[in-house]
């Protein structure tokens, strides 16, 4: 059974990883854990050992990790508080998001174990990797995972991008694809007229656009969560029932995604959303994305007083519900993880 190391910078990436490689394709998937890794220089989310204590630590049923400032990580985001330690250096990790145990290796454990790929998923690993690879594993190939809209290394051979396709360098090993959720979480389930718009966005620059929106809607509800928003779901479950529970959802990223977990999980549950549409030309979700049939596109309306105008037109109406059904449909003609299984099967007996 082949194995594979993966870095861990992003639960929805790892869990689609793991979807990938150990459900699909019957791999033994390892992600990284003990604070040696980065004793050793071979962990680098952020260059902060809270940061490496958060991702890595042993102890954080015993021992809460701090984030950067110091502050104490919310309970729901601590990843190492459940595991079982199976002996030499592996143990079983309990996702605090899906529930579902991932395996995790230490250093120690892995200079002794034969992998057969070594995945890295962010730009400052790459040269980390290359010397895992050099110094342990030679026998192993070396994939670059594009999870933005990142240009491909030079040097790199294999690239699995889950981005819009690009052109691809000459010599260069690459497919195109989107990473993978459970689509028995999220799940269709037709409107049911709650006058709620919901945002998903870490760190989302255009509240403001937002607060707008509800002072124009007195009677709905305008709610935003993640990370350094007004509110914070965790477990996929939770997340996926709070988008079905609004009539839209709501995403401002100028910076657009490679993939875009928020986009894909609002149109997998069918949520049509208010979006802008040139932040996502070009990129995996603007091929959901279809004004006034999947999502409401603000540039197109003009302002926010023409988008508030638009929700009370087609609030609780079978157009509503129309949209719904048709951003459901959209992501299903527009997303097959098996197409795409069949693709990542042939990237990887051509690995360089």
């Amino acid at each position: 059974m082949p194995k594979i190391l993966i870095d861990h910078h992003h639960q929805a990436l790892r869990y689609s990883l793991q979807l990938l490689f150990e459900k699909r394709l019957g791999w033994e998937v390892y992600t990284q854990i003990g604070m040696e890794w980065w004793d050793e220089k071979l962990w680098s989310v952020f260059p902060a050992r809270d940061t490496a204590q958060q991702f890595l630590g042993l102890d954080h049923a015993i021992n809460h990790p701090k984030d950067v400032h110091g502050q104490p990580v919310p309970q729901s985001a601590v990843l190492n508080a459940k595991y079982e330690d199976l002996g030499d250096g592996v143990y079983m990790v309990n996702d605090p998001v899906v529930g579902i145990p991932y395996a995790a290796i230490t250093f120690e454990k892995f200079k002794t174990t034969k992998f057969d790929v070594l995945l890295c998923s962010m730009p400052q690993h790459i040269e980390i990797w290359k010397r895992l690879q050099r110094d342990y594993q030679p026998q192993a190939k070396l994939i670059f995972q594009i999870g933005n809209s990142w240009a491909i290394p030079g040097d790199i051979k294999n690239v699995l991008a889950s981005c819009a396709p690009v052109a691809v360098p000459a010599g260069v090993n690459a497919a195109f694809y989107r990473q993978e959720f459970d689509l028995d979480t999220y799940k269709y389930e037709p409107p049911t007229g709650t006058k709620k718009i919901h945002s998903f966005i870490h760190y989302m620059r255009g509240k403001h656009f937002m607060n707008k929106l509800q002072e124009l809607l007195p009677e709905w509800q305008c709610r935003s969560f993640g990370a350094g928003m007004e509110d914070s779901i965790r477990k996929a479950e939770d997340v996926a029932a709070s988008m079905r529970g609004a009539d839209f959802g709501f995403i401002f990223k100028p910076e657009g995604d490679g993939m875009g977990h928020s986009v894909h999980g609002l149109f997998a549950c069918g949520r049509p959303p208010i979006v802008w549409g040139s932040h996502y030309r070009g990129k995996l979700g603007g091929q959901l994305m279809e004004h006034n049939r999947t999502c409401i596109d603000v540039e197109k309306m003009g302002s926010m007083e023409a988008v508030a105008a638009r929700l009370q037109e087609i609030a609780s109406t079978d157009e509503h519900a129309q949209m719904c059904k048709a951003a459901a449909d959209r992501f299903r003609e527009i997303v097959n993880y098996d197409r795409e299984e069949k693709e990542i099967r042939k990237f990887l007996d051509r690995l360089i």
